[in-house]
This record gives C-alpha cells, structure tokens and sequence, in this order.
C-alpha cells in the first residue's frame, strides 16, 4: 500500500487553524491519511473518491467531509476542479466536532444545484476573509465553517455516509489514538487493547494496511513533526 500521511502543522494554516483554496486535480492523487479534518466541493469535472474500502463517483455538486484518520484517494477522469478545507477541531463548535468524532463518520453527499451554490458561497467568503485578514477573520470563518458544516450533515442526497468496519474501522480507530498521542509513544499493545484485537493481530493487520510495522510507522510520525 503506497500511502504517506498529512500533519496538521504541514498542512493547515497555524494562525487561523484553516486553510483553504480552490485547486485542481489531475490523474490520481496519492493514498493519504490525515490527523485533521478535510472537506472538498466538487465544482467541476468527474472521477472517482477512494475512501477506505469504498469508492463513490464524483461530479459536480459533490462534497465531502472526512475525519481525522480515513485513508482516501481521488481518481480523475481526467480532471477535478475543487474547493478544498482543511481545518483542525478547534475552529469548529464542540458540539459539531462531538457529532464527527463521536459518530466516526465521513460524509460524502451529492448537492443539488441550488444547495451547492450556497455553501458555494460560502466557501468562496472563507478563503477571502483568510486571504485578508483582520480583527474579525477568526470569528467569521469560524461561523462560516460551522454553516458549511451543518449544510453537509443536513443533506438530504447522501451518495453514502460512510460507517467504517471491519479490518478498516480498526485502522481508523488506532490511527486517531496514535495521532493524539504519539509523543507518549504509545505501545503496539496499547492501540491493539483499544481496537479488541491481540497484539499479534494488531501488528499483522497494521502492516498490511499502511505498508509499515508499527514501530517505524511510529518513528516516521515523530521525524515529520519534528521538522515542522
């Protein structure tokens, strides 16, 4: 499994604890995972969005939103233009951020056109207010996240909402402890404890998913957020 994983620090804006911009994706995009939360707009072009073990077409008026922890890919055909959020929990309200991280869900749903030009907007307000700061940026892009947010748990054409199982809900669920305390460089027996599995499972079923044992996996963690 070819992967790499994302930090916050690398990745997300450390003034306003976000980061957003409009891009463009060509051919396919390396299989990640991340410790922040990351939402997409889809607002031109097809292909296909990995997530975990399932793969949902895109178009158009899709948007996603994903935890911290889910392995997902995009596949062009052969191009995707995007709004792209990536964002860590402190920017968004306590009892969102419960919802996500208590529920482990990942939302992937198809907006009509109406619905998608709003929260459209709305994005398109956020990266303007972060490309020109002032005394008011944090409060509006937090309010502006939030209703973002909420348009998403409230669509009413979900492609799929995502419930992680099996062999992948395990990774997920021992990536989010590991990302939140690596520096107590956590035991494999402690994350195999969490998941309900023994030690020898654990290890087996960690390595053929990231494509690395657990203690250089651990290791790679602490040198990349040494060099932020």
């Amino acid at each position: 499994m070819d992967y790499c994983f994302f930090t916050t620090s690398e990745y997300v804006n450390q003034l306003n604890h976000i980061s957003a911009s409009e891009k463009i994706i060509r051919g396919k995009t390396q299989i990640h995972v991340h410790e922040f939360f990351e939402i997409e707009f889809v607002i031109d072009g097809s292909g296909k969005h990995q997530i975990n073990e399932n793969e949902y077409e895109l178009s158009r008026g899709s948007i996603y939103l994903l935890t911290p922890g889910a392995f997902h890919r995009i596949v062009c055909t052969p191009e995707l233009k995007l709004v792209n959020i990536m964002f860590d929990e402190s920017v968004v309200s306590n009892s969102l951020i419960s919802e996500l991280l208590v529920e482990n869900k990942n939302y992937c749903i198809n907006f009509n056109e109406d619905a998608f030009f709003e929260a459209y907007m709305l994005a398109t307000q956020l990266i303007d207010d972060i490309k020109a700061p002032d005394e008011y940026t944090n409060l509006h892009i937090g309010n502006l996240l939030n209703c973002i947010i909420v348009k998403i748990i409230r669509g009413n054409n979900p492609i799929k909402t995502i419930e992680p199982k099996g062999r992948t809900a395990l990774l997920n669920n021992a990536m989010r402890y590991l990302y939140n305390n690596f520096k107590d460089n956590p035991s494999l027996e402690k994350l195999a404890s969490i998941s309900g599995y023994s030690p020898n499972y654990f290890s087996k079923i960690f390595t053929e998913l990231t494509g690395r044992g657990y203690v250089d996996f651990l290791n790679a963690l602490k040198v990349t957020h040494s060099k932020m």
